[in-house]
């Protein structure tokens, strides 16, 4: 996804085409064997097994609602030094939990450079995820304060709702292990980081 939310677009046998990926299988005859393919490549003719996803990457993955029990399984080593994500867009850059456990919002750590960045999560239909928040739905927008902004409960994630920093966000935010969330990076602050601990 681009940092205005449209599909990511690369190019194949000369056109510029949606990087979207589907799975061949062997019994499938794919031509450079089992894998991913791009959907553009009818005849699945270049096998994409080896792009790459940098380390804390999120993706997203259309699920066909005829496939109720579709599932996908990655593997690899686990990281044992904490992870700092790319945020290369000024805008939305969405980015996974790339550890194998859960995470809380306390767990990401930001730079002193994010200050008027945020994170946010996203439903299926791709809108803002809602909470609560004093008995008004408000958008599930998390921003950092740090000791020095005097928040009533301590440094840390904060719903943006919460223009006094009542209500702390560390422990009542949880980042299932391979889900994704966005972090909404302010323009005005290209060096804006979060760091993500090691699982080890």
């Amino acid at each position: 996804m681009t940092a205005g939310g449209a599909n990511v677009k690369t190019t194949f046998k000369g056109k510029t085409v949606t990087a979207k990926y589907v799975y061949w299988r062997a019994g499938d005859d794919p031509e450079d064997g089992a894998g991913w393919y791009l959907d553009a490549d009818g005849d699945a003719e270049v096998n994409q097994n080896d792009v790459a996803l940098p380390m804390g990457t999120g993706f997203l993955v259309s699920r066909n609602g005829a496939e109720p029990d579709a599932q996908i399984i990655y593997s690899g080593e686990v990281n044992a030094d904490p992870v700092t994500p790319s945020l290369p867009n000024s805008g939305y850059n969405v980015i996974g939990n790339c550890c194998p456990a859960d995470l809380k919002l306390g767990d990401i750590t930001p730079n002193e450079d994010f200050s008027n960045s945020s994170i946010q999560f996203m439903t299926p239909g791709g809108a803002n995820v809602k909470t609560t928040f004093k008995g008004k739905t408000v958008t599930a927008k998390y921003v950092y304060w740090r000791a020095d902004e005097d928040p009533e409960e301590g440094a840390g994630w904060y719903l943006d709702a919460d223009g006094d920093a009542e209500v702390n966000q560390n422990e009542l935010v949880t980042i299932p292990a391979g889900g994704g969330f966005l972090v909404n990076r302010n323009g005005a602050e290209p060096d804006a980081t979060i760091t993500i601990p090691s699982a080890l």
